[in-house]
């Protein structure tokens, strides 16, 4: 099975997830002062952890989730991602029409891996079980007039996990041959 979704918008990276301290609300610590006797009141913190891209995520995750299959893929599969970048307004006449056919690439963030790891991430569980299970992953970076990234999700055969005779039925079905 084969399937091509495409998302609208400017391309995005993954973004490592950040802490933060925050003071905790009405709790606090006493300590008493060795010098004066008198407590000091200190209030408690601690540190908090969140997903800055959680709400890309979500976004992501609801456009691919209209054409998911009903259940994820559990073959090993191909994941082929297409970036397509703004041109930069400023960019000179001579150079557009290098950009819109692909011989000026975009040197620009997010990089691909960072791209691959969000749209991986956002697509397990909807289209795959897990990310173990892609194993074949190609990403392009390309300028495009209208900003967006297409995605195309490949189940592959899993002769590994066939016993002998149904895989070598299923190899020669692909290859048009007869045992």
């Amino acid at each position: 099975m084969k399937e091509t979704i495409e998302i609208r918008g400017n391309p995005k990276g993954f973004q490592m997830p950040r802490a933060t301290i925050q003071k905790a609300a009405h709790q606090t610590e006493s300590v008493k002062c060795s010098q004066c006797g008198a407590w000091i009141f200190i209030p408690k913190k601690f540190a908090m952890m969140y997903d800055p891209q959680g709400k890309d995520k979500r976004a992501i995750r609801q456009i691919v989730q209209e054409k998911a299959p009903p259940v994820p893929f559990q073959n090993p599969c191909a994941l082929k991602i297409t970036a397509y970048l703004p041109i930069p307004k400023h960019t000179p006449q001579w150079k557009l029409e290098f950009m819109r056919t692909g011989w000026i690439r975009p040197r620009v963030k997010p990089d691909s891996t960072n791209i691959l790891k969000l749209y991986e991430d956002a697509l397990t569980g909807i289209w795959f079980r897990d990310d173990a299970l892609v194993v074949d992953t190609t990403v392009k970076k390309l300028y495009g007039t209208t900003p967006r990234i297409e995605i195309e999700v490949m189940e592959l055969v899993d002769f590994g996990a066939m016993k002998r005779d149904e895989a070598k039925q299923v190899w020669a079905d692909m290859m048009g041959v007869r045992i």
